[in-house]
């Protein structure tokens, strides 16, 4: 499976590094560094190795975090709310194949310049 090494977001280049351990006893399964516009994200939780939809969701709750920080300011979302959308998110991607493909089919567009 390719994962993306960075990802843009406004005017954001975010580098992500997969398969990072996190060293301090936690559960941590992914942490964004805003000021270094970095996303960390480990493979392993408790020793254990997480499947990929986890990992996939981690993702997008990460990101979540970053758009919140770029666009909320002071009102920046939950943590409740991000998990929550994180899992929709991934769900709908998930279960819906066509969504994927059609956003492959989008990049590829808006990247030769439109239709």
């Amino acid at each position: 499976m390719t994962r993306p090494k960075y990802v843009e977001m406004a005017s954001h280049n975010i580098r992500i590094i997969w398969n990072y351990i996190f060293t301090e006893d936690t559960d941590n399964c992914g942490q964004i560094h805003h000021e270094h516009n970095r996303i960390l994200i480990s493979k392993l939780v408790q020793n254990q190795k997480r499947p990929e939809t986890q990992i996939a969701t981690t993702l997008f709750h990460e990101l979540l975090h970053k758009a919140s920080n770029i666009f909320a300011y002071e009102n920046e979302l939950t943590e409740n709310s991000i998990n929550a959308i994180a899992e929709l998110l991934t769900q709908a991607f998930v279960s819906n194949p066509d969504m994927g493909k059609y956003f492959v089919e989008l990049a590829k567009m808006e990247n030769k310049g439109g239709e």
